[in-house]
């Protein structure tokens, strides 16, 4: 039994990570599920296994009114919100999402997400690769 809890891990253990590229006011990324370091400077773990993963789960926390800019992924993404409400923003259109929903992101869609409700929005996402790369953000000043 010992052995399994490295496995597990509480909501109220998983910390944002400050290495994350997409945080910023009221946003917070943290690394859930992670066999190595992300090429997006996300530490691994603080879930690690004896097994191969070949993807990373994180989980996004934005407060409310927060913003992530406009950036595209090298890896196949899928948003599973936990709570509160996310708008999925493009290029020409966007979608609400609400506890529940579940979003798989095409591989390079420019895209960015919003907080527009009065309480925080948890997402889960998960990345198609060990190692993410870093977002590529539509703007050079996005990323600073």
């Amino acid at each position: 039994m010992s052995e399994l809890a490295k496995y597990a891990i509480k909501a109220a253990d998983i910390k944002g990570d400050p290495n994350s590229p997409l945080a910023g006011e009221g946003v917070e990324e943290a690394g859930v599920i992670g066999d190595v370091d992300g090429q997006d400077g996300i530490k691994a773990g603080p879930i690690v296994g004896h097994w191969k993963h070949d993807f990373t789960l994180r989980r996004f926390k934005l407060e409310t009114g927060a913003t992530i800019p406009a950036h595209a992924r090298s890896e196949q993404e899928v948003l599973f919100v936990q709570s509160g409400t996310l708008e999925f923003t493009w290029d020409g259109g966007s979608l609400i999402l609400g506890a529940g929903d579940t979003l798989t992101v095409p591989v390079g869609l420019m895209h960015g997400f919003r907080n527009p409700a009065s309480a925080d929005a948890i997402t889960f996402v998960v990345r198609g690769a060990a190692s993410p790369a870093a977002p590529q953000f539509a703007t050079a000043q996005a990323a600073e």
